[in-house]
Order: C-alpha cells, then structure tokens, then sequence
C-alpha cells in the first residue's frame, strides 16, 4: 500500500508532470533571465531561476542573466511547449532557439539555476557545468523556496 502511495506522489510531482499542451512560436522579446514574451504571450521559463531584475529590486546576477538571454534569444524566432499552467500572468513553457533549449543554454551558461522541483534535475548536468567553468551562480544566487 505504501509502495503505491510512494508510486502515485512521484507520478503527480511536478517535475515528472510536464506534459506539452500547447505550442506556440514566434520573435522572442526578453523580459528578465528565465521570461521572454512570443508575440504578444509572456512565458516563463519551465525549470530554472534567474536572478531578477524586476521593480526596485535587482538581485546580485540579475543584470547579467537579462544580458544573457537577450544574447541568446531577442529577435530571434522561438518554439515554445506550454505545459498549460500560468504563474504571475504568465504562461509556463520550455523554449528552444534553433533548437537548443534556452533553459539548458541558461544554466550551463552560469546564468540561472536548476530549479529541480519542476526540472525533473533535467539541468543539473548543465549546472554542474557551469560550476566546474568558473561560472557558480550558487555563490551569489540562492535558489528560490519554490525550487
């Protein structure tokens, strides 16, 4: 009975549940270090934090993390897999630019972190990466609670 119990709370967790409901493509604008806008949608992207930039506060990184993605992505054409959840008005998706995922790009850059509740650890390998690069986001970036 526990075993099953055990079985169906890890099918249900979030890092196991991205399931692609919608996709959506287009010329990305950045927003901050893990949300760009396609077209007119805002989308946040799924398993990884960034420093932020937002309102007054700017966060140790969060220049930088903005900077990067605005390198990898603004103006460029993206595909985006929206797992149908929303968080702060925005859609949450994974995202890739001449198919590479932004998010992998983003972690192994030294510019955001795993956040593996909802990765599933899918960027932990990049992550680790980025550390043994010299490029530690954990020495200045603390993972957000919700990771």
């Amino acid at each position: 009975m526990i075993r099953s119990l055990l079985i169906v709370a890890a099918l249900a967790s979030p890092a196991l549940a991205f399931t692609v409901v919608e996709t959506i493509e287009g010329v990305a604008r950045v927003v901050d270090g893990d949300t760009i806008r396609v077209g007119r949608v805002p989308v946040r992207l799924n398993g990884l934090a960034a420093p932020e930039i937002s309102g007054d506060r700017v966060q140790p990184g969060g220049i930088e993390a903005t900077d990067a993605m605005r390198a990898l992505v603004e103006g460029r054409h993206v595909v985006c897999d929206l797992d149908g959840s929303r968080t702060h008005g925005r859609e949450v998706g994974r995202c890739a630019v001449d198919g590479q995922d932004i998010g992998e790009a983003m972690v192994r850059g030294g510019y955001a972190r795993d956040c593996r509740r909802y990765s599933g650890g899918d960027y932990a390998a990049a992550e680790s990466a980025a550390r043994a690069a010299g490029r530690d986001l954990s020495a200045i970036y603390a993972l957000p609670g919700y990771c």
